[in-house]
């Protein structure tokens, strides 16, 4: 029905976050209280959907903003972000503990930041982002041997500041700013299976800075 209530605002006002979650909890990590570097932290904390509460998660250790997260029902998976300068570093939370460490960096040393991430039950799809330049390659990460590796660039143009969101067999990558931070209404839609990927519908308006989610 389309209706909008307000939640329960988070602890720590920031931009240039990152979330993941599962059924139960939803977890917002890293980010800039004042949108520079010089205010990047590792805050992390969980919402808890059945009764809008937030509450202190165990923090990312570095103080990063500009990441990406995706993960599955048990992990998230925190990738890239900028800390003075983009890095291609992960780390890893587990929901029910309440616990993060070091996950695999990307694949090829990769930097990336202000990038966007969706996925499966298996793996989770980091795409386009900034490495000094804006990009539109995709790093897979599957969370259960933590291996890493490259997937399909994506159709249309480097960018950055873009949202994903997807279901179990395709995720769309779409906005974003281009080069010279032009903001574009592009999007693309990446098949998991064969990680083959395609021109999708345009947003009905440029935009970029922007979020999305879905359901399956």
């Amino acid at each position: 029905d389309d209706a909008i209530q307000v939640g329960t605002s988070l602890g720590t006002a920031r931009s240039w976050l990152a979330g993941a979650g599962n059924t139960t909890v939803g977890v917002f990590a890293q980010g800039t209280t004042n949108g520079l570097d010089s205010g990047k932290i590792s805050t992390t904390e969980r919402y808890t959907f059945a009764t809008d509460g937030v509450a202190a998660g165990q923090d990312m250790v570095e103080n990063v903003f500009g990441s990406a997260a995706a993960g599955n029902s048990t992990v998230g998976i925190w990738a890239g972000g900028q800390d003075t300068f983009a890095i291609t570093r992960t780390r890893k939370y587990t929901y029910a503990t309440d616990l993060q460490g070091p996950g695999t960096n990307l694949a090829g040393s990769a930097v990336k930041a202000f990038h966007a991430a969706c996925g499966t039950s298996t793996n989770g799809y980091f795409g386009a982002g900034t490495d000094g330049s804006v990009v539109k390659t995709v790093k897979t990460y599957t969370y259960a041997t933590d291996a890493v590796g490259n997937g399909t660039d994506l159709a249309n143009a480097a960018r950055q500041a873009l949202s994903a969101c997807g279901d179990l067999t395709r995720g769309k990558f779409r906005g974003g700013a281009l080069v010279g931070d032009v903001v574009t209404d592009v999007s693309d839609v990446y098949t998991y299976s064969g990680d083959t990927t395609a021109s999708s519908q345009v947003l009905p308006q440029p935009r970029s800075a922007l979020a999305a989610a879905a359901n399956t």
